[in-house]
C-alpha cells in the first residue's frame, strides 16, 4: 500500500517541494513581521473561536492567503466587540453596530473608531459583492494605484492584522 501511496502522489510532492523551496524566504520574512506585532509572555485565556482565529489570520498571512487573513482578522475583532459590549448592544451585533454603539458611547479614542472602520471597509470589499464602479474593489484599487493586486492585498492583510493585534492587545485584561 505504502507503494502505491508514494507513485500517486509523487509528483505531488515534488510539486510541493518546489514550493516550500521557492517561498520559504518570503514565509520566513513574513513570520518575522507577523511576529513583531504580539508576542505573549504569559497564558491568554478567553472564547475558543477568536483566539483560534487569531492564529489562523497569522497562519494565511504566513502562507501569502492575504483574502483570507483580511476575513479571519475581521471576525477576531468583531467577536471580541461583540463580546466585550454584548450588554450595550442593540439588534443583530454586526461590526458595523458595534463600532457605531461605541463611538456614540465615546468608549474608544477616535484613532481607534477610525482603524476598526477601516478594517471592516477592508473586510467588506472582500466579503460582500460590489457593484464595478464601486471604488473600493479589488479591481478598482489596483487601477487606480497602477500596482500589482497581490501587492494590495498583502498591503491589506498587513494593515488587518496590525489593526487585530492592537485591538486584542487594548482589550487584554491582565489577571483576569
Amino acid at each position: 500500500m505504502t507503494e502505491v501511496i508514494s507513485n500517486r502522489y509523487q509528483n505531488l510532492i515534488v510539486a510541493l517541494i518546489w514550493f516550500d523551496e521557492n517561498t520559504r524566504v518570503d514565509r520566513a520574512k513574513r513570520i518575522d513581521w507577523a511576529s513583531s506585532l504580539y508576542t505573549s509572555t504569559v497564558l491568554v485565556s478567553g472564547e475558543i473561536i477568536p483566539l483560534s482565529m487569531m492564529e489562523e489570520a497569522r497562519a494565511c498571512f504566513v502562507n501569502a492567503q492575504y483574502m483570507a487573513t483580511v476575513l479571519c482578522a475581521t471576525s477576531v475583532v468583531e467577536h471580541l466587540l461583540v463580546a466585550e459590549f454584548e450588554s450595550t448592544l442593540t439588534g443583530k451585533p454586526t461590526l458595523g453596530i458595534s463600532i457605531d454603539t461605541v463611538e456614540k458611547e465615546k468608549i474608544y479614542s477616535t484613532a481607534v473608531i477610525e482603524e476598526l472602520r477601516e478594517l471592516n471597509k477592508l473586510r467588506n470589499s472582500l466579503a460582500h459583492r460590489r457593484d464595478a464602479s464601486d471604488p473600493s474593489t479589488l479591481t478598482n484599487r489596483y487601477l487606480a494605484k497602477k500596482i500589482h493586486p497581490d501587492t494590495i492585498k498583502e498591503q491589506d492583510a498587513r494593515r488587518s492584522l496590525e489593526i487585530m493585534y492592537k485591538y486584542f492587545l487594548q482589550i487584554l485584561k491582565p489577571n483576569a
